[in-house]
């Protein structure tokens, strides 16, 4: 569903949810069923939760605006994964 808003003369701004490209021009006003206009604004589309939208803002600002490394990082600054212990059954899967 997309919210489309409408104008009435009389009672202003209202909003209206329909399927998508399914918004007629006009509208009876909810209050005074007078013919209210179609306002065009920009989509209100929604991101899903505040931390996705936090997530995608960020990665944007990184894309065109990358933060610039003036020293290179000290030893130790990046912890090397180790790996997990060998497990007793592994050693008993066929080998190619």
């Amino acid at each position: 569903m997309v919210t489309y808003q409408y104008v009435c003369d009389e009672d202003g701004l209202t909003e209206v949810n329909r399927p998508m490209g399914t918004a007629p021009r006009w509208t009876p006003c909810p209050v005074c069923s007078q013919p209210a206009r179609r306002w065009f604004t920009g989509p209100m589309v929604a991101y899903g939760d505040p931390s996705a939208r936090r997530l995608i803002d960020s990665t944007a600002a990184t894309s065109d605006r990358p933060e610039v490394v003036t020293a290179i990082p000290p030893a130790g600054g990046m912890a090397r994964r180790r790996s997990a212990p060998p497990h007793g059954l592994l050693s008993k899967l066929p080998r190619p």
